[in-house]
């Protein structure tokens, strides 16, 4: 198997940060504690978990825009959008039930304004989505425009992330289209631990912070006082849930809570090219 390995890796990385950031989040909320080490790195990395994210989900843009335009959203609805829905679903059952209910407010943003940890697949759709309406040069020009005008902006308002981050999605198409060319898809080598996680980033992503919280109020309600001994069990049990489940993958059932069942039809040529979240292969 063929991947660009470097993409891979990055993602892998990028998201091994974002579930150290929810497992500190998580392991505060449960035990009241802090832990200053894994707050600092957590503070170190914050300008860069997502946009980097975000970027090399833009790298894959312009070949899978050669795909006619009902393939290509096919695919997004199959890879994207079907997974926020899924889960969203799942963490709303989980949040509602652990809070003896939601308003009918968060409910409704789910739909335009995501204020669950799944909010980055819903920009990533809506980001496919809109860049399937901008030529070649707007994309181009796009990334450092809006990237200056949400610099700009103020940094609460409701559209700012949403306009930050699309312009670090223009800006990986960009690069995408510059690196592509020189950097060749390379063989898988065994025992790859970045390139795994991000080989299945979505997998990883969705599943990471119900597991966490799931962890973490247990060991709460177990009298586990000490941060640490939170924060260990939270990321490890994470990583151990979501390699069985990516493992499971090979059975329907489970297949079908990250990619929507059904086989899209497409005689165009694909790249061999990692996917918008990991994954497949074809854009």
């Amino acid at each position: 198997m063929l991947r660009l390995l470097w993409m891979d890796r990055l993602r892998g990385a990028a998201i091994i940060a974002v579930v150290v950031l929810h497992a500190e989040l998580s392991v505060r909320a449960a035990s009241g504690h802090d832990l200053p080490l894994v707050h600092a790195v957590n503070g170190l990395l914050a300008p860069y978990r997502m946009p980097l994210l975000v970027a090399l989900s833009g790298v894959l843009l312009t070949p899978a825009l050669a795909k006619p335009w009902r393939s290509y959203l096919r695919g997004k609805v199959r890879a994207l959008l079907w997974p926020y829905l899924v889960w969203v679903t799942l963490d709303t059952a989980y949040v509602a039930a652990r809070a003896g209910g939601l308003g009918w407010d968060y409910v409704a943003h789910l739909a335009y304004d995501p204020k669950t940890y799944l909010w980055f697949l819903a920009y990533l759709f809506v980001f496919y989505v809109v860049s399937l309406a901008l030529p070649s040069w707007l994309r181009i020009a796009g990334g450092p425009l809006v990237l200056v005008l949400a610099w700009q902006a103020d940094p609460t308002a409701d559209w700012h992330k949403l306009a930050w981050l699309l312009g670090w999605f223009l800006v990986g198409d960009t690069l995408g289209r510059v690196v592509r060319r020189r950097l060749r898809p390379a063989p898988v080598p065994p025992r790859d631990v970045l390139g795994f996680v991000g080989r299945n980033s979505l997998v990883f992503y969705v599943s990471h912070l119900i597991v966490i919280i799931f962890v973490t109020d247990l060991g709460a309600w177990l009298g586990v006082g000490s941060a640490a001994l939170l924060f260990v069990p939270a990321v490890l049990v994470a990583f151990v849930v979501g390699t069985l489940l990516v493992r499971a993958r090979r059975h329907a059932p489970v297949d079908a809570l990250f990619v929507l069942p059904w086989q899209v039809v497409d005689t165009t040529r694909s790249a061999v090219v990692a996917a918008p979240m990991g994954g497949r292969q074809a854009v």
